[in-house]
């Protein structure tokens, strides 16, 4: 009989090491992909800002003709930028140009009011529209002496390729806790 016992207690003590290690696997993996996603988050704020501000850099240049603007924003358009729009410093809209089939983002944007509250700090949502990971971001703009110029608003959609990236980088993140 001894033996019967000597392995249902090393029985017991697998059962429990397995049940503690998936514990705990579940645990650091939410914790892993919590900072992936921020990450993930971070680099495509970071993408979006880049190309808004190459946007901004033609209004604080001066460059205030309507014509040259519109121009400007349909280049934009071509790239990721699907949404762009911008304000004089009281709100009023100076600007708006979107993508061709992304009118109904356009009137989404709605949905998020803690983004039309005008302030001199950098404000972003990120959301899925239309099965589309889309960041939204409002960033004030400066003229040439440092005062405020108005506002840029612009939806990002994220490339194909940077999806394909943030995945792979999260799924190998957490494929490393539970393994």
């Amino acid at each position: 009989m001894a033996p019967q016992v000597g392995q249902g207690i090393h029985r017991h003590a697998i059962m429990r090491l397995a049940a503690a290690w998936m514990v705990l696997s579940l645990l650091v993996g939410g914790a892993v992909f919590y900072v992936e996603v921020r990450k993930a988050e971070d680099l495509v704020l970071k993408k979006a800002l880049d190309e808004a501000g190459a946007f901004a850099a033609h209004v604080r240049s001066g460059t205030d003709h309507h014509t040259v603007l519109k121009q400007k924003a349909v280049e934009y358009l071509k790239r990721h930028m699907v949404v762009i729009k911008l304000y004089r410093p009281d709100g009023r809209e100076v600007l708006r140009a979107v993508a061709p089939g992304y009118e109904s983002v356009e009137a989404q944007l709605t949905t998020h009011p803690h983004l039309s509250v005008r302030s001199n700090s950098v404000r972003h949502s990120s959301a899925f529209i239309q099965q589309r990971p889309l960041m939204h971001v409002l960033l004030p703009l400066s003229d040439r002496d440092g005062g405020q110029a108005g506002y840029f608003e612009g939806v990002y959609r994220v490339d194909d390729e940077t999806i394909a990236n943030i995945r792979n980088d999260v799924f190998g993140a957490l494929a490393l806790v539970v393994l």
